[in-house]
């Protein structure tokens, strides 16, 4: 098993962040100062692995801003944590709930980091 594992909701307002096992959690507003805050608590708390879902462009600048500071990040699809999430048995969804069921979801089936893609127009 992993380090410490983060779970992150991702939407265009908010990134909403639960560690797993410790279980701090935290929410900041989704621009540079909020990207700043969770990658300087991920650092601080040793975090072996984000995950997060892919959600349109609003995940992209956590995702590089977690892998320039050399924090792997897995980036699951949306399907696959809602499976995992009615398995558990899950009625309600917040962000919160949300996040806590990534960081699980990572726990249990150590999802592969996901490499950077960096998309250049020509």
């Amino acid at each position: 098993m992993r380090g410490t594992i983060v779970g992150i909701d991702v939407s265009e307002t908010y990134l909403t962040v639960r560690v797993h096992h410790s279980g701090d959690r935290f929410r900041v507003r989704n621009g540079a100062a909020g990207l700043q805050e969770v990658r300087d608590r991920c650092l601080a708390s040793i975090a072996s692995l984000v995950v997060m879902e892919a959600k349109g462009r609003y995940h992209r600048a956590t995702h590089t801003c977690l892998h320039e500071a050399g924090i792997p990040v897995a980036i699951i699809d949306a399907y696959r944590t809602k499976w995992f999430a009615d398995i558990f048995g899950r009625v309600a969804k917040t962000d919160m709930i949300d996040a806590k069921i990534l960081a699980k979801f990572a726990a249990i089936l150590d999802p592969v980091p996901t490499e950077l893609l960096i998309l250049t127009m020509t």
